[in-house]
């Protein structure tokens, strides 16, 4: 005979800010593919970043910039996606592990205090998953 799983807070919590966390890289994400296309097409733009490249020392020019923000939206798209569907799972309390590792996405995205909350509160509430 199955013992009935204890719903607590925890799990919902865990969801819900991992949800809030994957939104937020889903926001970085569409705000650096703007930027992107923002540093592209503005001259001053281009002319101030490769002024910095050479201030530096780097010989780098702008499509350099441009491939860094292409990489950066990548990411914040990858840990969105992963947030997104472990807070799903969280809040439906099933499959802890897909649970636990959009929590610990939440970290690498955006916003890392609310992935470390959801992380610790999903790992807390691992016997309230099927």
């Amino acid at each position: 005979m199955e013992t009935p799983v204890k719903n607590t807070w925890k799990s919902t919590t865990g969801g819900v800010l991992t949800v809030v966390a994957g939104v937020f890289s889903l926001i970085c994400c569409l705000g650096t593919i703007v930027f992107t296309i923002f540093v592209g097409s503005n001259e001053a733009i281009r002319e101030e970043i490769l002024d910095g490249f050479r201030d530096a020392g780097f010989s780098g020019g702008i499509g350099l910039v441009q491939t860094f923000l292409i990489i950066g939206a990548i990411f914040f798209a990858i840990t969105a996606t992963l947030a997104l569907i472990g807070g799903i799972f969280a809040l439906k309390r099933k499959n802890w592990g897909w649970a636990l590792a959009g929590s610990i996405a939440a970290i690498l995205g955006s916003w890392w205090p609310i992935g470390i909350t959801a992380t610790v509160f999903t790992a807390l509430s691992r016997d309230e998953f099927k």
